[in-house]
């Protein structure tokens, strides 16, 4: 009788603490828009991550906008992937998805995909994506590059 009573009760303490343990990582999860490099107003930023946050959760597909001034001797690709692997993002059992990654320390973009993402987000694409928002970048517009990226990978994934 003892040991069913110890097991019992190690076995409820390991559930609370598996639980709570889970709310703690949903609470830690990032917001999709995470501007470290601080290229945008606090108006900015909260209109592109309510507009993340929308687009997103109609497609089912998580959109990510990431601003750094170090990645920490990473490659931009390195870095965005990381992050978005490491962060809590993506929908679906394939974690589909797209990280637009602003890299000041080098002033370059990277954009990442997994799942869908990858599919619907070609690697031509892809460069088609950058063309269309490297301009809004070099004239320092940067709000219009990241509600322009957005238009446009909702656009792909919409096809």
């Amino acid at each position: 009788m003892k040991k069913i009573l110890t097991f019992l009760v190690t076995a409820f303490l390991a559930v609370s603490v598996l639980g709570s343990l889970e709310v703690c990582a949903a609470e830690l999860k990032l917001s999709r828009m995470e501007d470290y490099a601080d290229l945008l107003s606090s108006y900015e930023e909260e209109n592109l991550r309510n507009m993340l946050d929308e687009v997103s959760e109609e497609l089912q597909f998580d959109i990510v906008i990431v601003t750094t001034n170090s990645t920490g001797g990473k490659s931009s690709q390195d870095y965005a992937d990381d992050f978005y692997d490491y962060n809590g993002y993506g929908m679906g059992d394939d974690f589909d998805g797209a990280l637009l990654l602003i890299n000041m320390e080098y002033r370059e973009w990277h954009i990442s995909t997994t799942g869908y993402g990858m599919t619907a987000i070609t690697n031509s694409e892809v460069q088609d994506i950058g063309d269309e928002i490297v301009e809004y970048l070099s004239y320092g517009d940067y709000s219009e590059a990241f509600e322009e990226f957005i238009r446009l990978t909702q656009k792909e994934v919409k096809r």
